[in-house]
């Protein structure tokens, strides 16, 4: 990750933080729609500021404090996070293998849910996907929001080979040590030096 995602990740953490401390809420209550949306808007803003894109403008219309927000709304949500970050996407994993059968979302937003999953933001097996229940727990949509910021800073990026080593092909060397740079720049080592 680049330094570019420190700060807004940390502002994300506090907002979250902030946000579930607010009305001290008991994490083992469904999260509200104004909880989860004023998270959700918090992503959405600093996403907008860090990739440089501007989401599409939307109707603010009042979250309700007592009701929970439902699986279908948050993955809905979470796709419209997936298209303003998609076009900053710098490469794209191959599609992780999940459990279709698993996965208990309404059928509109089922495809949403497995684009989401091939793509590596939300986990496939994690509360969003496959939960007991039809809302999520302020805790679980604490770790769903953060696993899916977490793979967006991951995915718009532009990986090294030095400190991703997963890019590096086990057949290919390593690239050589400083040392050995310095080394064969003196006449030592060898090599396959041509003059």
């Amino acid at each position: 990750m680049t330094k570019r995602w420190t700060l807004p990740l940390a502002t994300c953490i506090i907002a979250s933080t902030a946000m579930a401390q607010t009305d001290s809420p008991k994490l083992a209550d469904p999260v509200t729609e104004a909880e989860a949306m004023g998270v959700i808007l918090k992503v959405e803003d600093v996403m907008g500021k860090v990739l440089g894109v501007k989401a599409p403008p939307r109707s603010l219309r009042p979250w309700s404090k007592t009701k929970a927000m439902s699986r279908a709304a948050i993955i809905d949500e979470f796709d419209r996070l997936f298209a303003l970050a998609k076009p900053q996407f710098k490469y794209t994993q191959d599609p992780q293998p999940f459990d279709k059968t698993k996965l208990k979302a309404p059928a509109p937003q089922l495809a949403k849910l497995e684009k989401l999953i091939a793509f590596g933001l939300v986990a496939p097996v994690g509360p969003l996907a496959t939960g007991p229940g039809d809302t999520l727990k302020l805790r679980e949509f604490g770790d769903a929001i953060g696993y899916l910021i977490s793979s967006v800073a991951s995915l718009t990026h532009t990986p090294s080979s030095r400190w991703s080593p997963y890019l590096v092909a086990m057949d290919q060397q390593i690239a050589p040590s400083r040392r050995e740079l310095e080394s064969k720049r003196k006449g030592g080592g060898g090599g396959n030096r041509q003059n």
